[in-house]
């Protein structure tokens, strides 16, 4: 399941690995990808951040701040698909 980092400035998700050896037990490994401030838009290529897991887990200290527009784009998406019904 793809997840972001701490502080939201990369996309965490598993990958098959393309080389099994035999102290790779998952067969999976962990890439990265960086994404602009929007954190939708890549931003170069990605790359190896965990060899050998399947399954990264952020955890994240502090008060959780929600993003400004989520409200917004919550309230657009619900009208987005009222409409999407009427068809």
């Amino acid at each position: 399941m793809p997840g972001y980092n701490g502080d939201d400035s990369l996309v965490i998700f598993s990958i098959p690995d393309p080389f099994l050896f035999p102290e790779e037990l998952t067969g999976y490994s962990l890439e990265a990808q960086a994404v602009a401030p929007d954190r939708l838009t890549p931003q170069g290529d990605s790359f190896a951040w965990i060899f050998d897991a399947d399954l990264g887990v952020v955890y994240r200290r502090g008060a959780f701040v929600p993003e400004p527009d989520a409200v917004a784009l919550a309230f657009a998406a619900i009208a987005t698909l009222a409409i999407l019904r009427r068809r």
